[in-house]
């Protein structure tokens, strides 16, 4: 009940409502309370910021350090003495090296598959879209150097590396990107211009043909002398289209 008079400050629920004097008088305590409260927001951000730089620190050391030695010898130690951080440090963000190093491959396939999506606006047709996204996985490759030699790294020989549990789980963020894929296939199946009752079977097909180009690519003094690599790579994905539209692939 509020309650109110002349002489009296006002009351309610037996509580005195401070007056403007003490009002006056708490305010500089306010102000501090906020200073404080940014400055605690502030530190915040340092340490967000912190932590993404660190873990960064990492990851770049933990590609050093497996493209150097391999992956027998990628140990945590090397990696922190790469890093130049303590071993604590890195057990702090990661509780193992093939923690680390299924870090880089998801970080790698999250990168490519925001790549491909990005041809999804840009396609006009079927056979447009699946041209873009071959071409998008060249462009990965080139600038993205680090991350395809990581996943060409472990899709060699995944499951000496890694305890099945830990392959699950890359083999998860692989399935995103060929998802991509087979719902590129399956649009062009939808509107008449492929025709095969197998689109994940076929994104396999394309997704294997285009790694296993990009890979000669490295030999390509020796196999293909003289030959225009673009060239090749685009004959293999219009090979492809042709046996899609054609329906030539009996899987």
């Amino acid at each position: 009940m509020l309650l109110s008079n002349a002489a009296s400050p006002l009351v309610y629920n037996d509580g005195q409502i401070p007056g403007k004097q003490t009002l006056e008088s708490l305010e500089p305590f306010s102000n501090n309370l906020i200073e404080i409260k940014t400055d605690d927001m502030g530190l915040k951000e340092r340490r967000k910021r912190e932590i993404r730089e660190r873990h960064a620190q990492i990851m770049d050391a933990a590609r050093k350090v497996l493209f150097k030695h391999g992956m027998p010898m990628a140990s945590i130690k090397r990696i922190a003495q790469t890093a130049e951080l303590g071993v604590g440090t890195l057990y702090s963000y990661f509780r193992s090296k093939e923690d680390i190093f299924i870090a880089l491959q998801e970080e790698g396939l999250e990168i490519l598959a925001r790549e491909i999506q990005k041809t999804v606006k840009d396609a006009e047709d079927p056979l447009t879209h699946l041209r873009k996204i071959a071409r998008a996985y060249l462009t990965f490759s080139e600038e993205g150097k680090d991350y395809f030699d990581i996943l060409n790294f472990f899709l060699s020989s995944p499951g000496t590396v890694f305890e099945p549990g830990l392959k699950r789980q890359i083999d998860e963020h692989a399935s995103q990107v060929l998802n991509i894929l087979v719902t590129a296939i399956d649009s062009g199946i939808q509107q008449g211009v492929f025709h095969t009752t197998h689109p994940r079977r076929h994104a396999v097909i394309l997704w294997a043909t285009l790694h296993g180009l990009i890979q000669f690519r490295k030999m390509e003094a020796t196999l293909l002398p003289g030959e225009d690599f673009d060239r090749l790579y685009n004959q293999a994905v219009d090979g492809f289209l042709r046996e899609l539209i054609a329906g030539g692939h009996k899987l």
